[in-house]
C-alpha cells in the first residue's frame, strides 16, 4: 500500500500494522520503500474484523510497535485474500 506519514517516525520491517477504521491488522514483511513523499509498505497476514475484510483508502494506519502513523493512499492486492479448499 502506498502512505503519507503523519509522524516523524517510520514503520518498521515485521511490526504488526493496524487500520484504525477497520480494525484490520496485519504484518509488515519489509522496510517501507521511500517514494517521493510517500511510502509503499508491503504486508502479510491480513487479520479481517468482520465486517471488514480490506483497508480503506483514506485509513489511518498505525504501526503498533514504531508508533508511526500514516494515512492509506492506495491499497493494491496482489494475491489473494482468502486461502480456502475447492
Amino acid at each position: 500500500m502506498t502512505v503519507t506519514l503523519t509522524t516523524g517516525t517510520t514503520f518498521t520491517a515485521t511490526e504488526q500494522v493496524e487500520g484504525l477504521t477497520t480494525g484490520l491488522t496485519a504484518t509488515s514483511n519489509a522496510a517501507p520503500v521511500a517514494e517521493g513523499a510517500d511510502y509503499i509498505i508491503s504486508v502479510k497476514d491480513i487479520v479481517s474484523n468482520d465486517p471488514n475484510f480490506k483497508f480503506n483508502k483514506g485509513e489511518l494506519l498505525r504501526g503498533n510497535g514504531s508508533g508511526a502513523q500514516a494515512t492509506i493512499k492506495a491499497v493494491e492486492y496482489t494475491t489473494y485474500l482468502r486461502n480456502e479448499e475447492d
